[in-house]
């Protein structure tokens, strides 16, 4: 694929299984990612729970992994995944999970 986006959803699971969810849209050669780690969205940026730094050093990860492996422009954010417009995105990479939308 070229000139797309996509929406990389990664849920509540643990995060052993980001890397695939890397190579999977690695595999799609995006222009353009964003990425939705589950969680609640409001006052996530200032959440000092364990749960909170958790999810923050999740997206982190997920931002800095997606950019370098596939130079695609990319955002993200914490987010409850069922609110994300999927429909507007070339494809959806999520855990067990790859839709063409």
């Amino acid at each position: 694929m070229t000139n797309t986006e996509i929406l990389l959803i990664a849920d509540n699971s643990d995060d052993s299984r980001d890397h695939q969810l890397v190579e999977e849209a690695v595999a799609l050669h995006p222009d353009q990612v964003t990425i939705v780690v589950a969680g609640e969205s409001e006052g996530w940026e200032a959440d000092a729970s364990a749960g909170g730094q958790r999810r923050r050093d999740r997206l982190a990860y997920l931002l800095a992994r997606v950019a370098d492996r596939t130079g695609a422009a990319v955002v993200g954010t914490i987010s409850s995944p069922s609110g994300a417009d999927t429909g507007r995105f070339a494809a959806v990479v999520a855990p067990s999970l790859q839709v063409a939308a």
